[in-house]
């Protein structure tokens, strides 16, 4: 579980967004991770949503 909901100074979470895709992307490029079911989960739907 990983959590990348941290919230900025100005109350936004705007670099979830960011974070969970290059997450995402680097777990996609290893096959032994690829292969594995990922449960994500956001406090802000558009994050997921990408």
């Amino acid at each position: 579980d990983i959590c990348v909901d941290g919230v900025a100074n100005d109350g936004s979470n705007r670099g979830s967004k960011v974070l969970m895709t290059k997450f995402t992307t680097l777990c996609d490029a290893d096959p032994r991770v690829a292969k594995s079911p990922m449960m994500i989960c956001s406090s802000d739907w558009k994050v997921v949503k990408e």
